[in-house]
């Protein structure tokens, strides 16, 4: 994984025509489908991308009545006409009642870590999609002949998969989670070091029957049967660390939202949570702590429930297209003298849990944080 620059992300909007002979004769009418792209910008997710970058597409597939017809924009030229304000004509011969967009490929059964540091090229790498039909579509009839109709349609791609951003520094539960300290409250911490993080328990591929999960031996990651993927893994290096503690880059993780058979369920067991496992080196100081004999001390904090506002807001699972920032400061609160949520190994297995914050933005961006009730696992 890379780590990206920070922002905010706009969403697309695609605004769709078409004009066709209402009873459908071949003859002397002009029918067509024209299709026209709003330039909306997206944010710029990593350092060699500008920030306020325009959206970029690689590929368009414009799928008329459930495949009656099939239009693919490959080139380049064809993109930017779409793109334009005249639009991208295509020649109907029917009424239109549900158009879809296809923009950037099709998921299918690609796996989610083939969507990771996408580096410059994520504004036109990341599926997208969008469908319209019935009253959605308007129809509005040529004054000068009344057997051409123009079908107009306006569509918002989603991208077809969530984010979760990781940033900024864990300080202790003297400070606020904006990192302000808190008056008279001494920080029994002189310094607390995020050194790698994973992504654990998240879907391989958009629909898949199970989630890929990589357990512990008791002291480390058992990579028995399941190898950890070094796509949903991060190391904040002694290069990288103040910039992460300043918020101005951040791990970054591209991740399916819950599949439809998980939708299905009434609740969403812990089972199916996307899992945030931090190794973390606590640094006390002992003058402060009173329930500490160690100056040191290393293990992981392993996140599996997270929550917006109120515990269990995310207990549907991270939703496609849009992005979650975890800021760490979040945890301050969790880390008091004596008690914090580390453990010796990650994903621990215990009666402990942990739940954190987090927010989305459309692409929404939303602040998370651990969720109040069973939040981490310890």
């Amino acid at each position: 994984m890379k780590f990206v620059k920070m922002a905010a992300i706009a969403t697309m909007a695609l605004t769709l025509f078409a004009s066709c002979n209402k009873n459908d004769e071949p003859a002397k009418q002009v029918s067509s489908f024209t299709l026209r792209i709003n330039d909306a910008e997206l944010r710029a997710l990593e350092a060699q991308v500008a920030d306020k970058t325009k959206a970029e597409f690689s590929d368009i597939k414009v799928i008329i009545n459930d495949g009656q017809k099939i239009v693919r924009l490959s080139q380049q030229a064809d993109i930017d006409k779409a793109k334009s304000a005249e639009g991208y004509t295509i020649p109907v011969k029917s009424a239109v009642t549900k158009v879809a967009v296809v923009a950037n490929g099709e998921v299918g059964a690609t796996p989610i870590t083939s969507y990771q540091a996408l580096g410059a090229d994520f504004a036109k790498r990341v599926p997208m999609t969008a469908m319209v039909e019935g009253p959605a579509i308007t129809s509005t009839p040529d004054p000068a002949n009344a057997k051409n109709i123009t079908y107009t349609a306006t569509l918002t791609p989603v991208p077809q998969m969530a984010r979760l951003e990781v940033f900024g520094e864990i300080k202790g539960s003297a400070f606020k989670a904006d990192g302000t300290a808190i008056a008279k409250r001494p920080n029994p911490f002189k310094k607390i070091t995020v050194e790698e993080i994973w992504v654990n328990n998240y879907l391989m591929t958009s629909e898949a029957g199970s989630r890929y999960y990589t357990p512990s031996n008791g002291t480390a990651w058992d990579e028995t049967t399941k190898a950890i993927k070094p796509e949903m893994h991060d190391v904040i290096d002694a290069t990288k660390d103040a910039d992460f503690r300043a918020k101005t880059i951040c791990a970054a993780y591209q991740l399916f939202p819950a599949t439809t058979a998980e939708k299905a369920l009434t609740e969403l067991p812990a089972q199916y949570f996307d899992h945030l496992v931090l190794k973390v080196k606590l640094e006390w100081d002992l003058s402060v702590a009173k329930n500490v004999a160690v100056e040191t001390e290393e293990g992981y904090v392993t996140i599996q429930r997270f929550m917006m506002r109120t515990t269990g807001d995310l207990d549907k699972g991270f939703e496609a297209g849009k992005i979650y920032k975890l800021d760490l400061g979040q945890l301050n609160k969790d880390f008091k003298d004596g008690d914090t949520p580390v453990t010796p190994d990650p994903e621990h297995e215990g009666d402990l849990k942990l739940v954190v914050k987090v927010e989305p933005y459309e692409w929404t961006a939303v602040d998370i944080k651990p969720d109040t009730s069973n939040g981490y696992k310890k």
